[in-house]
């Protein structure tokens, strides 16, 4: 049976709800036998869902351990390849060893099978919640970041702006102090003495002398 999420999901083309909820459905069924037929289905009415495998964590059964089982999920988000899943169901298959002994198929339950699929639904959501929070919070750093340099930009103009406005008032207090008016300037003829007249004056002065002189009787 097809899962109603799955469907929806497809039908919207939400690759990344389909990559979360394949990455958590071996941790809410290891058997994944609650989860071949939307595997099946996606293949079919989702092809782009599928990436040709590209090697990031190298892929090995000899220690499946948790650290291990969490960076195969990690890496599927990253290169969802066929490859890489088919890898993960028998990766389960150890990682969750002593869980299968206790639920082989002729001991499940609705119940079980039941609590498989909330602890899918659950683990899916969980972690789509927590990347919707980390992308929001990387937007938020950007645009904060975006912000404090687009201060920095204008608080950088204003302080040239202002730089340039005192040196104009500077070189404009500068030319103010050695140019002098013309009409303040001291005029050669008004400062200097006109001695023109004392020497006309005395030249008439001898002349008259030397006339007064030149008729005093014998």
């Amino acid at each position: 049976m097809i899962h109603n999420e799955v469907r929806q999901y497809a039908a919207n083309q939400d690759i990344r709800a389909l990559k979360f909820w394949f990455k958590g459905s071996l941790d809410g069924d290891p058997t994944f036998q609650k989860y071949e037929e939307d595997y099946a289905y996606c293949k079919e009415a989702i092809p782009q869902l599928f990436e040709p495998y590209r090697e990031l964590t190298p892929l090995s059964l000899a220690h499946v351990d948790a650290g291990y089982w969490t960076q195969l999920k990690n890496d599927l988000m990253e290169n969802f390849s066929e490859k890489r899943f088919q890898h993960m169901k028998q990766a389960a298959q150890i990682f969750y060893r002593e869980r299968l002994s206790t639920i082989q198929p002729e001991t499940r339950t609705a119940a079980s099978d039941e609590q498989m699929l909330m602890h899918t639904q659950v683990a899916a959501q969980v972690e789509k919640n927590y990347l919707d929070h980390e992308e929001a919070m990387r937007r938020q750093q950007q645009a904060d970041a975006e912000r404090i340099a687009r201060l920095r930009a204008e608080n950088a103009e204003k302080q040239c702006q202002e730089a340039e406005r005192q040196r104009r008032l500077q070189e404009a207090a500068q030319q103010q102090q050695y140019h002098i008016p013309q009409e303040e300037q001291p005029s050669k003829k008004a400062s200097g003495l006109n001695y023109t007249p004392l020497i006309i004056i005395a030249i008439i002065i001898v002349l008259i002398i030397l006339i007064v002189s030149g008729h005093k009787p014998e």
